[in-house]
């Protein structure tokens, strides 16, 4: 954009393109300073939302010393992201001396996923959503990690299922969820199961074995590789906001919500809902259509 207020298309891919390029350079290894000050306050027991707040108030005309409480935790999580030491034990909102990582902390039976079968060795077939019985599953957490619901969605019909885990979601509490959630369907409906790679899931070989289930690992930080499920969770946080208590809802609730959910019309189904798309996928299996 010209001062005069014409817009310049090349210069603007440009500068796009320079702000999204990586690796990006970090603000807390390349300003000793601000390093200094937020190291200094975790050491003093601050949060990293009042380090935040304190630094924008106190130096309002200095812009490299701004930051995100993210760009904080980030630094307690990965050195190389401009690392803070952890002796001063930063209080965060949960108490812990430092916020849980999904990747690096065991709701299970370890800290990593062993012997995963990943996505890429996954039936070409499940792309194409001509066949039901494929599903994607994952967690929504409540506030401090406390609480979780399993929601699961079947990739053809998309059928989505809700459950509740209000006190804990280890690998076996989760695994005994999806055995439950599964009994029901017959075996053409219960093919495969795509997850991330989520401590909950370390107990994954269990739980083929229970249900029948080939279970497929998407690869890291890679969500539209379940998109059926990204989709759904986004639906549900419409009634189980981000930073709530799950554990404060009913089971009965619970399930009206997914009813309630399984009964839109969907365009991608040609009008119908999910719950019908289910029930004639039920008849196909008995030989009535």
């Amino acid at each position: 954009m010209t001062p005069g207020g014409r817009y310049l298309p090349h210069t603007a891919d440009h500068d796009a393109r320079s702000q999204r390029r990586r690796p990006r350079e970090r603000k807390l290894q390349t300003n000793p300073r601000l390093h200094s000050l937020v190291q200094t306050k975790l050491t003093s027991h601050w949060s990293p939302e009042q380090i935040c707040g304190w630094l924008a108030l106190e130096f309002p005309a200095e812009p490299g010393l701004r930051l995100c409480p993210e760009t904080i935790y980030q630094a307690l999580f990965f050195g190389d992201h401009g690392g803070l030491r952890t002796d001063g034990r930063p209080r965060l909102r949960t108490g812990r001396k430092i916020r849980k990582h999904r990747w690096r902390t065991g709701s299970g039976h370890g800290s990593v996923v062993q012997n995963m079968t990943m996505i890429n060795e996954r039936p070409a077939g499940v792309q194409t959503k001509r066949e039901a019985g494929h599903w994607e599953g994952d967690l929504i957490v409540g506030v401090g990690s406390a609480s979780a619901m399993v929601t699961l969605r079947e990739r053809k019909t998309h059928y989505g299922i809700i459950i509740n885990l209000p006190h804990g979601h280890t690998a076996a509490q989760t695994n005994q969820a999806i055995i439950a959630a599964f009994a029901a369907l017959p075996a053409h409906l219960k093919q495969t199961l795509t997850w991330d790679q989520g401590v909950e899931m370390a107990r994954h070989q269990e739980l083929a074995a229970a249900t029948g289930l080939r279970i497929y690992f998407a690869e890291r930080s890679s969500p539209w590789q379940r998109g059926a499920n990204e989709n759904f969770n986004g639906l549900v946080r419409q009634y189980f906001p981000k930073g709530t208590d799950l554990s404060v809802h009913a089971d009965e609730h619970v399930k009206q919500v997914c009813d309630e959910l399984n009964a839109r019309p969907r365009k991608s189904l040609d009008y119908r809902s999910p719950a019908a798309a289910l029930r004639a996928e039920y008849r196909i299996s008995t030989g009535l259509e």
